[in-house]
């Protein structure tokens, strides 16, 4: 406690010298990295004003940097980041955002995002003060503002601002203005970049959910618009390069969110979808779950195409196969399977496939009706 008080009183005597405040700062980095009950005494105590009023101040980039840290820090619970917004947090954070050096910028992206982590209910705060349009204007590739940056400056405030505009998006209408935005092609492209990818990925899952949107759906969710068809293209290609990978999953996620767009051309993505229900070992378990739910939404009676889906489904894989499938596999895939088995007869079998291939569907279903009265 006597360590806590010591270094609030550091920082808040303004005749210290910078450097003095600024360990201060630092202390309470190193004092709370660790310790969620000294993060919450550092608050009680009234540690977040000075820090804040500090990182107004003071005149050298590591000062602002440490301060912006313990920030993040602090944000331990929902009410420390419902004190911290009380305490003017969001303007300080925007005016750093606007004016602030690159890599203050950076933790301070990082800090919003463990804030909105924290207590979702601060995204309409931040929203309210104009954080998204400078949280975006950091993805694209090279703009005026950071042409001089080096190389991990550049990449490191890329990857904050997608975390914490995946944060922010996580289940709000901010997903919509992220649509409507150059943000969708930016993270599309962003799937390219390593040390990005996996928060872009988490952003565009958040971002494609806006598409119950119908006005969103007609004039941004459709394969006319060129955002969107760089976007789809991406994510396919994911899903082929990142194989094993925890990027996988949420491409795929993302497909089957927007199967209801993908017209009678979706014919390579379901090949690829088809070829993720091979589950050889435990890696690829998630991701054949996560396959399995999109080819359901392409084959159900919302796809305007579900009939030429279903068709291409049978293509890619036996309806033996697919039986096996719903047989052997665990109760959270089999519902799914089963479910994509009985569009499939529905829209296909009874007028395309031979007997043979009716037979194998009744028998899986004349299973599944006694393995649910079980």
């Amino acid at each position: 406690m006597v360590i806590i008080w010591e270094q609030i009183v550091m920082l808040n005597h303004e005749a210290n010298p910078f450097q003095v405040r600024s360990d201060a700062a630092q202390s309470f980095v190193s004092i709370a990295r660790y310790d969620d009950r000294v993060a919450k005494t550092i608050i009680e105590e009234g540690g977040v004003e000075p820090l804040l009023k500090f990182i107004q101040e003071a005149p050298m980039k590591g000062g602002i940097f440490r301060a912006a840290r313990a920030i993040g820090l602090l944000a331990c619970d929902r009410e420390s980041v419902e004190y911290m917004i009380r305490a003017v947090m969001c303007e300080v954070f925007v005016k750093i955002l606007r004016e602030g050096p690159m890599k203050v910028q950076a933790v301070v992206a990082w800090a919003l995002s463990v804030l909105v982590n924290q207590d979702p209910k601060c995204q309409g705060n931040f929203a309210q003060h104009d954080v998204v349009p400078l949280l975006v204007s950091h993805l694209a590739f090279e703009t005026d503002s950071n042409a001089n940056e080096d190389p991990e400056t550049k990449a490191n405030i890329k990857a904050m601002a997608a975390i914490a505009l995946w944060k922010l998006g996580k289940g709000n209408a901010i997903c919509r203005s992220l649509a409507e935005s150059k943000a969708l092609l930016s993270f599309a492209m962003l799937l390219c970049a390593e040390n990005v990818q996996y928060y872009s990925s988490m952003a565009l899952v958040e971002i494609t959910e806006e598409k119950k949107d119908v006005e969103l759906r007609r004039s941004v969710f459709n394969l006319n618009y060129p955002a969107y068809r760089a976007t789809a293209d991406q994510l396919v290609l994911k899903i082929t390069e990142e194989a094993d990978s925890e990027l996988q999953v949420p491409c795929i996620r993302a497909i089957g969110i927007l199967a209801s767009t993908f017209g009678t051309t979706g014919t390579r993505t379901i090949a690829l979808l088809v070829q993720l229900l091979d589950v050889r070992d435990y890696k690829t378990y998630e991701a054949a779950i996560e396959a399995c739910i999109a080819l359901k939404k392409l084959a159900c009676r919302n796809n305007d195409s579900h009939v030429e889906h279903s068709k291409s489904i049978i293509r890619c894989w036996s309806c033996k196969a697919l039986n096996q499938v719903s047989i052997f596999w665990e109760r959270i895939i089999q519902f799914s399977a089963l479910f994509l088995m009985c569009y499939i007869t529905l829209h296909v079998l009874p007028d395309r496939y031979d007997k043979l291939g009716m037979a194998e569907v009744l028998i899986m279903l004349h299973w599944a009706s006694r393995k649910m009265n079980c």
